[in-house]
């Protein structure tokens, strides 16, 4: 499994500013969403929180590929 997990109550205001050592794709299963993130570049992500559950988090790399595992988990508690 592994990663850490970010939890949030519903229709929270949810932000994030991940940087990486190289050019990756961060996925948001559940909400199917994708942040591009360059090399040493902060990235401002402002995540949804309307839909509840335990949603993971991958990388996708440039070339199609996938990371090793969850980068984290994205919980998301009823109001």
């Amino acid at each position: 499994e592994g990663g850490d997990t970010i939890t949030v109550n519903q229709d929270d205001s949810v932000s994030l500013s991940p940087v990486s050592d190289k050019a990756l794709v961060v996925h948001l299963h559940g909400y199917d969403l994708e942040y591009a993130l360059q090399a040493g570049t902060p990235l401002q992500i402002d995540l949804p929180s309307h839909l509840t559950g335990r949603f993971p988090a991958e990388i996708h790399h440039y070339d199609g590929g996938h990371g090793k595992g969850v980068l984290f988990y994205y919980e998301v508690y009823p109001k």
